[in-house]
């Protein structure tokens, strides 16, 4: 897929749900991988920045918060916990939720491989 076709992708599918309806098919593990690609390799990179520097930040800030030393894959681990509860306690047909926890443990991943 060209960068134009993977934005296309991404932005017709962001909103989709799991299960689908009669006016939309439903997202497959594909499609939700796919949608997770886009977001953290080219999207999220553009508006929220460079995914380690970001959870280091983050890192940085609960360490204030809570006392104790964060590492950055931790904060992966959060956010996926986040999103987690998210599809337990809201809509867990929303394939928002689904992606963004893909993204979270891929960049949990890659940041924890980096250590």
């Amino acid at each position: 897929m060209t960068p134009k076709e993977q934005r296309q992708f991404f932005v017709q599918n962001q909103h989709r749900t799991l299960g689908g309806t009669p006016k939309e098919p439903t997202m497959n593990r594909e499609d939700i991988l796919k949608a997770a690609t886009q977001a953290v390799c080219m999207d999220r990179e553009i508006t929220h920045g460079k995914a380690d520097k970001t959870f280091g930040s983050i890192a940085r800030l609960w360490e204030v918060t809570f006392g104790v030393p964060i590492q950055e894959y931790q904060v992966a681990i959060a956010m996926t916990q986040l999103k987690q509860v998210r599809i337990i306690h809201g809509d867990h047909t929303e394939a928002d939720h689904w992606i963004d926890c893909a993204g979270y443990s891929a960049l949990g991943g890659e940041i924890a491989g980096k250590e």
